[in-house]
């Protein structure tokens, strides 16, 4: 998920040096990788990504739901994405005023979930976005995927619970 993001370089199996972007873009010419890559390196592509570790949240922000939500870049492009009120389908309006460290998985998962919906991208990565979560939580996770999807965004859905996946 980070080398799809572009957050991590695929090393190409030298583990001395990071290769540059016009050795990653040779290794893959010829396959949608490439194209991919292409993107990412010259910046055209804008990726979201929920990460697995949402737990680790906490230990990067201190403060509370409300002013890490209005942290995230809100300019977006895209007008639909305001149909997608996440904050309220994803039941977190009760943790809003609460610190990071005083939320559950669940809600920490959750939160991860908004945040990276809240952002306006071409594609959309989610790492086990179930986990931490009730069966009632887990299909309002997948609804609010399943929104994004149905307005035309590539989403990427890494996920071990296969019931999740069939929601």
């Amino acid at each position: 998920m980070n080398i799809l993001s572009g957050n991590l370089k695929p090393n190409l199996g030298n583990f001395e040096t990071s290769p540059s972007w016009d050795e990653i873009l040779d290794y893959f010419h010829g396959t949608e990788l490439k194209n991919h890559f292409q993107k990412i390196s010259t910046n055209d592509l804008r990726v979201s990504i929920k990460p697995q570790a949402v737990y680790e949240l906490k230990d990067i922000w201190k403060d509370d739901c409300k002013s890490l939500l209005n942290t995230i870049d809100k300019k977006s492009t895209e007008p639909k994405l305001e149909e997608i009120n996440a904050i309220e389908e994803l039941s977190l309006e009760n943790s809003l005023n609460k610190k990071l460290d005083e939320l559950s998985g669940g809600d920490l998962q959750r939160l991860s979930i908004a945040i990276a919906c809240q952002k306006d991208a071409d594609l959309y990565l989610f790492d086990e976005p179930s986990s931490y979560n009730d069966v009632y939580q887990r299909i309002a996770v997948a609804n609010i995927i399943r929104k994004l999807s149905d307005l035309g965004k590539t989403v990427l859905l890494v996920e071990h619970d296969i019931l999740f996946l069939i929601i």
